[in-house]
């Protein structure tokens, strides 16, 4: 298995996440302290209100960003423990290429669209629902948001799409796209969704079974992608360590 991770932009995503944080953090202190000082003095109640908005935005970058980049495991490190194993024909590419998470294999190219998010998701009448308790409402305020994973997963494969066309007109290279959720308690309820949606776990099967669903490509083409896909990983990552799982 051959991994390609984009380790710096996580460390500065890392960096800049508690750099908010704490930054946050502080200026809500100091705005606490200057509320107290803007009773002896009116003109320092703008200063504070100021402070306090700053200090909430900081913090919520902190949060959100910290969420994704830093705790623990985040959606490369669920990905790579769960596909490792496989042999050499596949490799994983984390945050170096036009979609987030890419396996070439096979059978083409996968993109994986991966959420972390806990408790009930529901896709109903076309739309999905994030359901929680008003208290996890209100902690997930500054959290990364559900969206619509389809139309993500859609947009990532189709520049996955471009990417092939432009270097390999004359091939029919298979791209598929799955939605991957993380979290150890999150519940699934997707009955009807227009698209292929399992938590992590199932993951490592669902790739083993991609013969039933898509043909495979011969070896030469796939050498011919993987070589593709390292020279644009490399280029958008420049320090990049190709690796094996």
């Amino acid at each position: 298995m051959q991994v390609r991770t984009n380790h710096s932009l996580i460390e500065s995503r890392q960096r800049i996440g508690r750099y908010a944080a704490f930054g946050g953090m502080l200026v809500l202190v100091a705005g606490f302290l200057i509320s107290f000082r803007a009773q002896e003095t009116p003109a320092m109640i703008g200063v504070a209100y100021v402070a306090l908005i700053i200090g909430m935005l900081l913090s919520s970058v902190g949060i959100y960003l910290a969420d994704k980049w830093v705790q623990e495991p985040r959606a490369e490190q669920a990905l790579e423990d769960t596909v490792k194993g496989f042999d050499d024909r596949y490799a994983l590419y984390n945050y170096v290429l036009p979609a987030d998470h890419v396996l070439a294999f096979p059978y083409g190219l996968m993109v994986f669209t991966v959420k972390g998010h806990g408790d009930t998701v529901r896709y109903v009448d076309g739309k999905w629902k994030h359901e929680q308790s008003l208290f996890k409402r209100f902690q997930s305020l500054s959290r990364e948001r559900l969206g619509d994973p389809i139309q993500q997963m859609e947009t990532e494969m189709e520049r996955m799409s471009e990417l092939l066309d432009q270097a390999f007109p004359d091939e029919d290279i298979p791209i598929s796209g799955v939605i991957v959720f993380t979290h150890p308690d999150v519940v699934l309820e997707i009955d009807g969704a227009p698209a292929d949606v399992l938590h992590v776990k199932k993951l490592k099967n669902y790739v083993r079974r991609a013969d039933r669903r898509v043909d495979r490509i011969n070896n030469e083409v796939l050498q011919n992608v993987h070589a593709l896909l390292d020279e644009a990983a490399v280029h958008n990552a420049p320090d990049l360590e190709l690796e094996d799982g």
